[in-house]
């Protein structure tokens, strides 16, 4: 979960208070031929699912929000690779 954190570092170093609520849907549901297609339609369905996580249970208390959601896939000579397991595997 290294990504994870590292990108809420950038928000705490800009001192930008975040949640992170983590989604977890089946992104083998989202692969396309069109790898940006695939990345855009695993990220949306992060947000669609974090949304309704954050009306069931933070929106009363906490009013409303802005939820960023993003994905990581390694794609290499026209082929997905999937989301690096670790640092390794990345590179």
């Amino acid at each position: 979960m290294a990504v994870r954190k590292d990108r809420k570092a950038c928000f705490d170093r800009a001192y930008i208070p975040v949640r992170v609520i983590p989604s977890h849907i089946d992104e083998s549901f989202y692969f396309a031929k069109d790898p940006i297609d695939t990345i855009r339609k695993i990220a949306q369905a992060k947000a669609n699912h974090v949304r309704k996580i954050w009306i069931n249970n933070y929106s009363k208390k906490e009013g409303d929000a802005i939820i960023i959601a993003a994905d990581t896939m390694g794609y290499y000579d026209d082929k997905l690779l999937g989301k690096p397991q670790d640092e390794e595997d990345a590179f």
